[in-house]
């Protein structure tokens, strides 16, 4: 009904209303698909003969499950690269940052993007640690579910291939390229391996959402209308290029219609959105924006601790220059493309 966002996480959140006796509302004839879906949902937990305290519960409910599923993974990414203590302390911070606490309850992208953001790349340091079929198809399952949760997560794919180009700079001791086996190729057959690896992460990642929307291509079933007609709608960009990648992208049905109405979403919506920081209104957003949300929202506790990486860095052995560009990577690329 919404393209807005992709549906993994109205999915999972609407599995537990499944056999209640609800009823979406017709669709009406307002012009454009996000006041038409307001509207819509508006009714749809206000006007049902259930409670909409009791939708809303359940749904945050199901929901919370993917905040639990994402501290579980904190765990052991933090366990496998560095021990159980390491383990407990990345787990401690996680269930006391405000952030986390605050959206890890409510129906939205965020804390499922994360979630996923990290098994993707978890799964992925496996995979290169260890290589093998099964941690290949995981971090594909992972990636795929992803970019069915936010429109932010083809990012992982330039995470990935970054991380993978480290790999080959790195090409060290640690490489282990042959299934079971432990001698390290040459860079240029490591490179090839890496490259084949990404391409059948992002093979398995696309027919995972394809799957997500039904492997159907228009934005509603049974014939269903969506205002605007997404070629209009596409041309609101006003950036010719882009407009004609997204044209041919429909024209050959390479994603799913309704997540292209989502990307070219994410696209208008920079030119509309104002923003507010220290005091002072901006009519796009500004780039220190998230810099100074992050220290201002965070806790001392972190603060203080990232502070004195680099001095546990420099008393210690030296970096693990695996686990350090696994983990600093991400959040830089993430970060970056926020700003």
């Amino acid at each position: 009904m919404n393209p807005e966002h992709p549906p993994l996480v109205k999915l999972v959140a609407t599995l537990p209303l499944l056999g209640q006796p609800l009823r979406y509302p017709p669709p009406s004839q307002i012009p454009f698909f996000k006041a038409e879906c307001f509207l819509g949902g508006h009714d749809f937990v206000y006007a049902n003969a259930v409670s909409a305290d009791r939708i809303l519960f359940r749904a945050r409910i199901a929901a919370a499950m993917l905040t639990l599923l994402a501290a579980l993974v904190t765990f052991a990414f933090a366990y496998e690269m560095f021990g159980a203590a390491s383990g407990l302390i990345a787990l401690l911070l996680f269930v006391f940052e405000p952030n986390l606490l605050a959206h890890g309850s409510l129906i939205t992208t965020d804390m499922g993007m994360t979630f996923l953001l990290i098994t993707a790349v978890y799964a992925f340091y496996r995979y290169v640690k260890k290589p093998s079929i099964v941690r290949l198809v995981l971090t594909g399952l992972a990636a795929g579910l992803a970019l069915g949760a936010k429109f932010s997560a083809p990012l992982i794919f330039i995470i990935l291939a970054i991380l993978g180009i480290c790999e080959v700079i790195r090409n060290g001791s640690e490489s282990k390229l042959e299934f079971g086996g432990a001698r390290p190729r040459p860079r240029l057959r490591h490179a090839l391996r890496l490259a084949g690896a990404l391409f059948i992460i992002g093979a398995i990642s696309l027919t995972v959402l394809w799957s997500l929307y039904g492997f159907r291509y228009a934005a509603r079933p049974h014939r269903q209308t969506i205002t605007p007609p997404l070629d209009a709608y596409v041309s609101q960009l006003h950036l010719p290029r882009t407009e004609k990648v997204l044209t041919v992208i429909a024209k050959h049905h390479l994603l799913p219609e309704a997540d292209l109405y989502g990307l070219t979403h994410v696209l208008i919506t920079p030119r509309y959105m104002q923003s507010y920081v220290f005091g002072r209104i901006y009519r796009h957003g500004r780039w220190f924006y998230f810099p100074a949300a992050f220290v201002i929202k965070s806790t001392l506790g972190l603060l203080v601790l990232l502070l004195l990486l680099p001095i546990a860095i420099a008393m210690g052995r030296g970096p693990r220059w695996r686990e350090f560009l696994f983990l600093t990577i991400p959040s830089a690329i993430y970060l970056a493309t926020a700003m």
